[in-house]
């Protein structure tokens, strides 16, 4: 088995883990600059977006490098996946700000992120 020939498996789990690590990362990050700089709290949507972003990003990147083989395989599912999470966590701590079209922004966001993101870690191998 080479590589990692099962989709399903570490790389995966790996590149997730690092999504949501760099998310939690870059959120802390944002809050101490929105918190100590007069900036306006109406660039918080494109902040977060690009914060769903990089981080997709970063976990296809991740995974697809530990993987090694079929980037683009492991960049949709793995950016699927953490937008899975981040909706349900986000449902869970505000039950009704759930809007269909941001909804949408965000998984197409993630979905070519993580294409990207697994593109360039396979390339990168």
């Amino acid at each position: 088995m080479g590589k990692s020939t099962l989709i399903w498996g570490r790389p995966v789990r790996r590149g997730v883990l690092s999504a949501l690590c760099a998310a939690i990362l870059l959120i802390l990050i944002s809050a101490l600059i929105f918190h100590f700089t007069p900036l306006s709290e109406s660039l918080l949507p494109i902040t977060s977006l690009l914060i769903l972003i990089v981080s997709a990003f970063l976990g296809s990147f991740v995974g697809a490098r530990e993987a090694g083989i079929r980037g683009l395989l492991h960049g949709i599912i793995i950016g699927t996946i953490f937008f899975i999470v981040v909706a349900l966590v986000s449902t869970i701590l505000s039950p009704g700000s759930f809007v269909f079209f941001v909804l949408i922004k965000k998984l197409l966001a993630c979905l070519i992120a993580g294409i990207c993101g697994g593109i360039v870690g396979v390339s990168m191998t």
